[in-house]
This record gives C-alpha cells, sequence and structure tokens, in this order.
C-alpha cells in the first residue's frame, strides 16, 4: 500500500483542522514510512518518516485534483486518504474520466450537509471506505443509504507525551498573568456561535472573582478587544499556539466545553480536539450534556450539564469547586480514559480498516 493524504492546506497556519491534519500525517507516516506522502499547498513541515508534498499553484479543487492525479500516476500512489469532499469529488471525478487508475479512495467525515449536495453525496458514493467521528454520523450515513460495514467511527484523539514532564503551575500562571492564589476556570477554542463560549461568559458573571477567575484561550484579536470590555472580570489571553496549551491546561483547576444544542455540527458531529487535550490534563470537566459528548464523556469523568444554559454551566462549575476531591476523580478518570485515544491509536485502528476494505493481508 501506498498512501497520500491529499490536502488543500498550507502550514503553519491558526486552523485547528492542521493539528489533526499533521498528526495523523506523523503516525500514517510512523507505520507506513517511505510509502507514505502527505500533499498540501504550502506545508513547512517535515516528518521523521513519510515525505510532504507541496504542489503549487491554485488551491481550488477542480485545479488542484487535477495535479494531484498525474504527482499520483508517476509516484506509483495505490490508496487516497482525504478529509476534503470538494477535492475528493474532483479528484475521483477526472480519474475515472482521464487517468483511470487503480486507487482507492477513504474519505472522513466531519460533517454533513443540511441539503443535498450533490458533490458530497458523490464522494460518499465513489469512495471505499469512509472514517466517521462520531457514532451519530455514522448512524446518519446509513441513514441515507451508506452500508455500515463501509463505515468505521474513529473519534479525534490527542498526543499524551505533551502532557508529560510540564513546569508547575507555580511557574506557569505567572507568564500569562494569572494569579496562582485562584481557581482557574478554562476555556480555550474558537469564539465561534456553535461552541456556546457566550455561555460561558455569562456564567462567569456569577464567579466569586475573589477566588475564581475565567480564563479564555483564543478568538480573534477584534473578538478578544470587544468582549474584553463587555466582561472584565474574565482574562483572555488571545490566540495561542498548540504547543503552549498543554502546560497551561494543566495548571488550571475546571476545563469547560460549553457547546450549543443550536447547531447541529456541534451537537451530533464535532469530536473536539479540545476534549481530549482537556481530558489528557486530568483535570475535572464541565461540559454541555450533547450526545457527540456523550459518546466520550460520561457521568463518572466529567460533569455534563444543560446546553445553552448559563445557570446550569454555573452550577456544575460551582460543584466542582465545591467538592475538590470528587473533581480530581473526575479528572483522574479522564486521563485513564482518553489513554484510548490516542492518534497513534486511531492511526493504527483507520489502517487496519483500510487494509481490510481492499484486501490486503
Amino acid at each position: 500500500m501506498k498512501l497520500l493524504y491529499v490536502t488543500s492546506i498550507n502550514y503553519p497556519s491558526r486552523h485547528a483542522n492542521r493539528i489533526q491534519t499533521l498528526a495523523m500525517a506523523e503516525e500514517f507516516g510512523e507505520k507506513l514510512g517511505d510509502q507514505f506522502f502527505l500533499g498540501g499547498h504550502d506545508i513547512k513541515r517535515e516528518f521523521s518518516r513519510g515525505k510532504v508534498v507541496n504542489l503549487k499553484g491554485s488551491t481550488k479543487s477542480l485545479f488542484l485534483a487535477f495535479r494531484y492525479l498525474l504527482f499520483m500516476r508517476n509516484t506509483g500512489i495505490t490508496h487516497v486518504f482525504c478529509r476534503e469532499d470538494r477535492l475528493l469529488f474532483f479528484i475521483i471525478l477526472y480519474n475515472k474520466i482521464f487517468f483511470r487508475l487503480s486507487l482507492k479512495f477513504f474519505y472522513e467525515i466531519h460533517y454533513l450537509p443540511e441539503k443535498h449536495d450533490y458533490r458530497f453525496a458523490k464522494a460518499l458514493a465513489w469512495a471505499d471506505g469512509l472514517i466517521s467521528i462520531t457514532n451519530a454520523t455514522r448512524n446518519m450515513l446509513i441513514e441515507r443509504g451508506m452500508v455500515g460495514d463501509k463505515i468505521i467511527v474513529a473519534p479525534d484523539g490527542v498526543n499524551l507525551e505533551s502532557f508529560e514532564n510540564l513546569r508547575p503551575r507555580e511557574q506557569v500562571l505567572p507568564e500569562y498573568s494569572l494569579p496562582t492564589d485562584k481557581k482557574i476556570v478554562m476555556y480555550a477554542g474558537l469564539f465561534d456561535d456553535w461552541k456556546g463560549y457566550r455561555t460561558l461568559l455569562e456564567a462567569s458573571r456569577h464567579f466569586d472573582t475573589t477566588h475564581v477567575v475565567l480564563v479564555m484561550v483564543g478568538g480573534k484579536p477584534e473578538q478578544v478587544t470587544a468582549l474584553q470590555s463587555e466582561y472584565p472580570q474574565v482574562h483572555f489571553t488571545g490566540y495561542l499556539s498548540a504547543d503552549r496549551l498543554p502546560e497551561l491546561l494543566k495548571a488550571s483547576d475546571i476545563l469547560v466545553i460549553p457547546n450549543s444544542a443550536r447547531f447541529a455540527i456541534s451537537k451530533y458531529y464535532t469530536s473536539p480536539l479540545k476534549l481530549f487535550s482537556y481530558m489528557a490534563a486530568g483535570k475535572p470537566i464541565v461540559a454541555s450534556d450533547l450526545p457527540s459528548l456523550r459518546e466520550i464523556l460520561n457521568e463518572k469523568n466529567a460533569v455534563l450539564v444543560l446546553p445553552d444554559d448559563a445557570g446550569a454551566l454555573f452550577q456544575g462549575i460551582s460543584t466542582v469547586l465545591a467538592n475538590e476531591v470528587w473533581g480530581s476523580q473526575l479528572g483522574a478518570r479522564a486521563y485513564q480514559d482518553v489513554q484510548n485515544y490516542t492518534w497513534q491509536k486511531r492511526a493504527g485502528a483507520i489502517l487496519t480498516f483500510i487494509k481490510k476494505r481492499t484486501n490486503i493481508a
């Protein structure tokens, strides 16, 4: 098997999907060596094994797909992995019409369009295998006519080594102008409506600020500027690179996932990278009670609260703050459970699925 992960991405970048893509590419490379290639538009990153291939020119799918097929023909690629439906659609279409290479295609699905989308539907139908990041997505695919054996469920993951040998809290917090004598409640991620960050900000209005501080990691500069005046009791760090997050998460007391139930992507399709990082930090998690999060979280490893309800979220956080021993138990169980969700195990499961679907011993 000679596997090519096709993308239209550049890196470095602030987009979270790059973290997932590069983590998977790292593990595919570890397992396949020089039989693995990661394609992109401008990826400035090297791997210990595997090879990065940057295809210059337009990143529009209908042009990039043609250049990818030329590369595949010249290098003897046999298997294609992709998480971009438009790009995959054009690659398969052009291959059917012009190239007719003997290729097997695998599509990693991160959303389902609410309305019929011709390209998306064709990508699903033409792919030899589908990788779903949630069981809910798999069930919906089956409802749409996909055969269950064609789908594997593979939630996102984490690099556990990133959370080892970190500096103590007393050294980390002052670097971000954070107090060491208060409880740190933290959110890390985008400030998008479906993330429910506003619910958490509203909940923080009820915090006893002499003992508790909410820290919001992320957000665009203009968002942070606007929110700082609206929520003066909150500490905003702005965007931080992914490599700085582990020690900050581990220096916190409670980690929050306030996702909204008003958006399908949040309710059913997401497998948040932050969720697995939170679990790896070993801290108590307070999260919205949603089907997507329920696939990983439960009452033994998190506090689950009514979504889109600032009062319920405040109560959940307060309950953990008032019961430190119980909170520590929740964090310890989350850390134990996340051992099953590493990038290494995820890549292994997907490669096993690919081999099974294409009859490779």
